[in-house]
């Protein structure tokens, strides 16, 4: 097993983020080497990174598995493949504060702020991540991030600043540098990928959970949206395929493919934008979407001959032939070692039936 980043940027042609084996002729190298050493800059001396996941103010009660006081689950509408793990989300932000919403597709948050992700495979915890500002501005280095490796008995976890390869189930734990190859706001300007207007603009999957709807009613939004329709500020285009398969790859590939991505902005040859946007939304029809415009019919320039999204032909579709490859040439290439079933069959059925 290679050492993989569950991340939520990734490519589906163009291989923007070369993985341990992607081919050299069908990579772009823009990943710097497994330092972690630049990940430290621009955090103040107060900060001190927390050796156990206890020391984050993730739980109260660790063991008991009880929430901190401040700290709410939420649950993005559409969910990123990591090789079959369940996966919990919690976010903490510093009282009194707002999220910068001037962007509604990219969201700038408070120094303070505090995020987790849970990994769960067979009911047994494997993986904590944390990612939490430590200082104003809006880059990565502006974050601290690390993950956390649980014990066997699930009392407690570690920090593994440098990863772990190998760990039990599919995907290794990523090194602090790791995670910038998915959270770098060059490719993803928000850092925080999955939390999200888009992603919550949905009802909680149980009581508790944050939504936008929360956001809003708590006053947690610097520009909150206005006049929700039925429950929702950002209503979908009706078509249930295009919405699933495009959702799909909103969460699992638009952290590299979108507009402000260095992906997008400096390879001619990854001209694919699969993250959704509020403004493409509003037009009120999937084949308006960037996702749907950059990839049905288009050339795949990497491949001669090839076509990203051949209209009722799965097989001759590059974009599917990489999201459904385990190899070399597999996209996403980073945080995933198996194939998803569920999610080449949400887009399958879309490309059928387009």
């Amino acid at each position: 097993m290679r050492l993989t980043h569950a991340c939520v940027a990734l490519s589906l042609v163009a291989a923007a983020c070369g993985g341990d084996d992607a081919p050299a002729t069908d990579a772009a190298v823009i990943d710097g080497p497994e330092a972690d050493a630049p990940t430290d800059a621009g955090i103040d001396a107060p900060f001190v990174p927390p050796a156990m996941l206890s020391e984050t103010g993730l739980y109260s009660d660790i063991a008991a598995g009880t929430l901190a006081p401040g700290v709410v689950e939420f649950a993005p509408r559409w969910q990123l493949w990591s090789d079959d793990a369940a996966k919990r989300r919690f976010i903490a932000l510093p009282p009194g504060t707002t999220i910068d919403t001037a962007d509604m597709d990219y969201w700038q948050f408070p120094v303070g702020t505090k995020l987790w992700k849970q990994f769960d495979r067979g009911g047994q915890a494997i993986e904590t991540r944390l990612l939490q500002k430590v200082t104003a501005g809006a880059t990565f280095d502006d974050w601290y991030a690390v993950s956390f490796q649980w014990d066997a008995a699930g009392t407690d976890a570690i920090a593994v600043p440098a990863g772990v390869i190998d760990d039990t189930g599919h995907n290794d734990i990523p090194s602090r540098s790791g995670c910038r190859q998915c959270h770098d706001s060059m490719r993803v300007k928000s850092v925080v990928i999955g939390f999200s207007a888009l992603q919550l603009d949905v009802p909680p999957p149980s009581p508790g959970f944050m939504t936008l709807g929360r956001l809003v009613s708590e006053n947690k939004l610097s520009a909150p949206p206005t006049n929700p329709v039925a429950g929702t500020y950002f209503p979908l285009p009706p078509g249930g395929a295009a919405r699933d398969a495009l959702g799909y790859l909103h969460a699992n590939c638009g952290g590299c493919h979108n507009e402000r991505s260095n992906v997008f902005e400096t390879m001619p040859t990854t001209r694919m934008l699969l993250r959704q946007s509020v403004a493409g939304l509003a037009a009120g029809d999937w084949t308006q979407t960037a996702p749907y415009q950059t990839t049905v019919g288009k050339p795949s320039l990497l491949t001669p001959g090839a076509t990203l999204v051949v209209v009722h032909d799965t097989a001759m579709s590059m974009l599917f032939t990489r999201l459904t490859s385990v190899a070399g040439n597999k996209m996403p290439p980073l945080g995933r070692e198996l194939a998803d079933p569920s999610g080449s069959s949400l887009v399958s059925a879309w490309i059928d039936s387009l």
